[in-house]
């Protein structure tokens, strides 16, 4: 029995050695593999196929890029502007101006800026503005920009005017409110218009987009020219005179004038004188001078 258990000691002390040596074999084995994996020729094999991998997928990748530019490109070219624009007016009151001068103003403003270039940048806004302030005879402007296309779309709304007066400082529209909306040029004679003219002897300061007369007193005189006009009686001429809120009006073939008081009732005051007017031609009355309408109820004959 003794000599088993010094048998067996001897054997376990036999194997030990052994299962060093095998461990110490695979430790190594491994440790070749890794030594192996991280040589510089396993190194430059890996850089190489990373850096062949890198080329292809930008290669693989540029179809993609160059459709993202073209879209790009495309997006950027719809929605730029050309400074040419096209014009729209409303054809029931036309124009006091050429088409010429509008067309030239709007296109100086959307030369002024580059933003002006671009349907995402443009201050239409703006625009309008500018067009409304430099010409006074326009009650509205309307900037439209095309889906599409690249030309600007401009709206005109021109006021139709009422009235002319003449001056020494020349002929002038005057809208329904009584403000001087254009002046007459070379290349707009607004004296072609069937309107009524006013000539103004009481000396007034007429600028462009200021008020001249009161839209009391253009409705009186647009309601006299009318009612003249319904009952057959020329007019020759009417003429505002230095004495504040009178009109005389003289009637064609007669050497009197009519004076009216621009503060009544234009209906009133016309039918006074028509009263008279008939009288005259039956040869009852003959005013030499004048026909005094300006008191209602009232008529003076001189």
């Amino acid at each position: 029995m003794f000599g088993r258990k010094k048998s067996t000691t001897s054997a376990r002390q036999t194997r030990l050695p052994a299962q060093r040596t095998e461990n110490k074999e695979f430790f190594s084995y491994h440790a070749d593999r890794r030594e192996r994996s991280d040589s510089p020729t396993r190194q430059r094999t890996t850089t190489t196929e990373q850096s062949t991998n890198k080329r292809r997928f930008d290669w693989q990748q540029l179809p993609v890029i160059f459709a993202i530019v073209c879209l790009v490109i495309s997006a950027f070219y719809i929605t730029t502007l050309q400074t040419n624009v096209v014009l729209r007016t409303n054809q029931k009151n036309g124009l006091l101006r050429s088409e010429a001068s509008y067309r030239e103003f709007t296109e100086q403003v959307l030369s002024e800026s580059l933003l002006n270039r671009n349907k995402l940048t443009i201050d239409t806004k703006r625009v309008e503005e500018r067009i409304t302030s430099q010409f006074s005879e326009l009650s509205s402007v309307a900037v439209s920009l095309p889906l599409l296309g690249h030309k600007p779309v401009i709206d005109l709304n021109a006021e139709k005017p009422a009235a002319l007066i003449t001056s020494e400082q020349g002929v002038f529209a005057l809208n329904k409110n009584g403000m001087a909306i254009v002046k007459a040029n070379s290349s707009q004679p607004i004296e072609g218009l069937t309107l009524p003219m006013i000539r103004d002897e009481a000396g007034i300061n007429i600028e462009v987009g200021k008020g001249v007369l009161t839209s009391q007193d253009v409705a009186f005189i647009t309601t006299i020219v009318k009612q003249f006009d319904a009952k057959k009686i020329g007019i020759d001429s009417l003429t505002l005179p230095p004495l504040a809120s009178e009109l005389h009006v003289r009637v064609t073939g007669q050497k009197y004038f009519v004076k009216f008081n621009l503060l009544t009732d234009a209906r009133i005051a016309s039918g006074q004188y028509f009263t008279v007017h008939k009288r005259v031609l039956s040869g009852d009355i003959k005013p030499n001078e004048y026909v005094d309408a300006r008191i209602e109820e009232k008529v003076f004959v001189k």
